[in-house]
């Protein structure tokens, strides 16, 4: 088990701390450092970077002015760990949610969010980003169509 620190990227103020987990699993913090975005008591932030400290491990966010989309107020509930794929249109604003997966393992989770295509309906998609709302208790696949003769 680890700790996992996610600071501001703010050296003026001397990166301060904003959230502390204590105890989270390896896979886990991987799966954060995966995601783009993170969520929490209404706020986004997006990562700018990664790091591996002597006390645990640290994601430098910052505010991420683009918006969101304003999903309910849960996520769909499943066993495990879910995973939501959002299609988009004209960008993260016009995300609709397509499915809901889970995964039992963090290690399997990795791998969907990793991917940089899947395939969606007999078609291809390509990886917009991916997100950790943790308000809402899901991760976040979002994929635009890719287009023909790409």
């Amino acid at each position: 088990m680890a700790r996992l620190e996610y600071r501001l990227l703010d050296e003026a103020k001397g990166y301060p701390v904003l959230y502390v987990y204590e105890g989270i699993s390896h896979g886990e913090v991987a799966a954060r450092f995966i995601c783009d975005r993170f969520i929490k008591e209404g706020a986004v932030y997006e990562r700018t970077s990664c790091a591996i400290e002597p006390d645990g491990f640290v994601i430098y966010v910052q505010s991420d002015s683009k918006g969101r989309v304003m999903w309910p107020a849960a996520a769909t509930k499943t066993a495990g760990l879910p995973l939501e794929i959002a299609a988009c249109g004209s960008g993260l604003l016009s995300a609709q949610r397509q499915l809901v997966l889970s995964f039992l393992t963090y290690e399997e989770l990795q791998l969907q969010l990793l991917a940089d295509y899947r395939m969606h309906q007999g078609e291809e998609w390509l990886k917009v980003s991916a997100e950790l709302d943790e308000d809402r208790s899901a991760y976040v696949y979002y994929m635009e169509k890719v287009k023909e003769g790409a």
